[in-house]
């Protein structure tokens, strides 16, 4: 009977083999107390149940059994796929480039993202690029985005480079698009070269992951219509199976790599705006509809550079399950020199902000500027 007991207490742990303890201590000696009323017996037994109850249960959570990637295997909302081998995670991480040490590092510790979203349409090149991964932890003093990625077989690999010198990292989280991945670093492997220490930790692989649950940026670019006019074109892809609301937009745009501004004016800048899902540029444009104002803050900088800030506004709602493209005709107008039709084809670079947590990534940057 007693070998049946003991079972029973060892299949709760640690707190439960202190509880048999105490068990077998109150059987083994004849402890002699006061006689209690027989009206408290119920009362104080319930009592005593729901204290001795309520410690275990604590102590099971403290206890809790840790699963192969870090964190109690019942608090750990992150789904991990066991069923790829480890043949195949180093086939995938085999052309990653062994993360370097910064010159004032003597430890840096490599970790691999493996991940995969269960539809096929996700598996795509321009779904996994905007995927802006990033990952964070309390010993770290700012995210840290990956060093290197790639895209084999419908995988996204990402590689991240943590210089941790003599902190430790323990608890990360992983930020994929919207969705946040709480995982424990485990497993490191450590080498040593030339007095530098480089460790391997074990790669964390999500697998069959839920569709998206925020909007893709796709790009943003610059295009001419055919009367001439530029355009520039922010491609969002709304994965929601309903509308979804608008936000704010702004942009960027630079001419100049050399960083002397010091002094700047505002000046005034006219835009039409229009979103539409499809756009035809061998096409006379259609009905732009009310030329809109916008201010635009140019600085303009001792070196004869210019830095242009625009803030559009908030754009309408998106439709579901499809590519929406806002696009943007400008025309330009100002009271300085310089301020005519021509005046964009002066930047170089740009890129565009998108005010939402839910829109992913929220900066993009603006390609094709020869079309300006």
């Amino acid at each position: 009977m007693d070998i049946d007991i003991w079972k029973v207490f060892a299949s709760l742990g640690v707190p439960g083999l202190a509880l048999g303890v105490f068990y077998m201590l109150f059987k083994s000696f004849h402890w002699k107390f006061p006689s209690v009323p027989r009206v408290w017996v119920g009362p104080l037994i319930l009592l005593f149940m729901l204290i001795v109850g309520s410690i275990t249960l604590y102590a099971l959570t403290l206890w809790a059994p840790v699963n192969a990637n870090g964190g109690s295997a019942d608090n750990d909302k992150t789904k991990v796929d066991d069923s790829i081998d480890k043949e195949k995670i180093a086939r995938l991480i085999a052309p990653l480039k062994r993360c370097s040490l910064e010159d004032d590092s003597s430890k840096v510790i490599s970790y691999d993202l493996i991940y995969k979203f269960a539809n096929p349409f996700y598996q795509t090149e321009w779904v996994y690029r905007s995927l802006n991964p990033r990952l964070t932890a309390k010993e770290l003093d700012y995210p840290i985005r990956q060093k290197q990625d790639s895209i084999e077989n419908g995988f996204y690999i990402a590689r991240f480079c943590l210089y941790t010198e003599d902190k430790g990292v323990t608890d990360t989280t992983i930020t994929i698009g919207a969705r946040d991945h709480d995982k424990r670093l485990q497993s490191t492997r450590w080498e040593q070269l030339d007095e530098k220490a480089y460790g391997t930790a074990k790669p964390l692989v999500l697998i069959d992951q839920p569709d998206p649950d925020w909007v893709i940026t796709k790009s943003a670019k610059w295009l001419t219509s055919s009367e001439g006019k530029k355009r520039l074109v922010v491609s969002l892809y709304n994965p929601f199976d309903t509308t979804y609301p608008g936000a704010n937009i702004s942009m960027a745009l630079g001419d100049s790599y050399m960083y002397c501004i010091s002094t700047g004016s505002t000046q005034i800048m006219k835009v039409a705006l229009r979103k539409s899902a499809d756009l035809d540029l061998r096409s006379e444009d259609p009905d732009l509809g009310e030329l809109i104002e916008r201010t635009a803050n140019i600085q303009l900088g001792p070196c004869g550079e210019h830095d242009l800030r625009l803030d559009f506004g908030e754009f309408s709602s998106l439709s579901p399950k499809e590519e929406n493209r806002i696009i943007y005709t400008f025309e330009i107008s100002g009271d300085s020199d310089g301020m005519n039709p021509d005046y964009l084809s002066r930047f170089k670079y740009g890129a565009v902000f998108i005010d939402s947590e839910k829109v992913v990534p929220n900066k993009v940057n603006i390609t094709n500027f020869d079309a300006l």
